[in-house]
């Protein structure tokens, strides 16, 4: 834990507890400054009733690969297919997030270090079904398919190959 983190978390647990005092709960503080990277705004919308629906979906995305099936990949394609490419983008962010958070876990790392505090038993529930390298390639994978979105790809055939591409990754090791 270096300065430059125990900065970071500093700030962070400032903005939870300036959250907490506008009536936000604890944990929902807590995950909405790591997420948002101790920016306020962003911390507000976050902890607005759906703020965290992409984060969470993000989440039952990345919890589902081990078991996914390709008939599942096409079944999830229908969902994501039909958002808007900032929503989109904004998903893969998200599950950059995950998969950085699932490393730390992976590699036995600080916890207080994760951004994803209030889904942390979870995250370690899924821990068994990586692997470092695993978890690197599909951070790569992912975070690939999130430029291609913030410049001009096309939202259907990013998300199918990045989709395909994350369940062979964890189908590999």
């Amino acid at each position: 834990f270096d300065r430059r983190q125990a900065i970071g978390q500093a700030r962070g647990d400032l903005l939870a507890q300036a959250l907490c005092r506008q009536g936000v709960p604890a944990e929902k503080a807590g995950a909405a400054a790591h997420l948002s990277g101790g920016r306020m705004g962003t911390a507000l919308k976050i902890v607005e009733p759906d703020g965290l629906l992409l984060r969470d979906q993000a989440a039952e995305l990345i919890a589902g690969l081990p078991a996914m099936s390709m008939e599942a990949v096409w079944d999830h394609m229908g969902g994501l297919e039909k958002m808007e490419r900032a929503d989109m983008v904004l998903l893969l962010q998200y599950m950059e997030y995950i998969l950085r958070d699932l490393l730390m876990v992976v590699t036995g790392q600080d916890s207080r270090l994760l951004l994803n505090e209030d889904i942390a038993a979870a995250l370690a529930e899924q821990a068994g079904s990586w692997n470092e390298d695993s978890l690197t390639r599909a951070f790569s994978a992912v975070e690939a398919a999130r430029r291609g979105l913030t410049g001009n790809a096309n939202v259907r055939l990013t998300s199918e190959a990045l989709l395909i591409r994350l369940r062979d990754v964890i189908r590999e090791d």
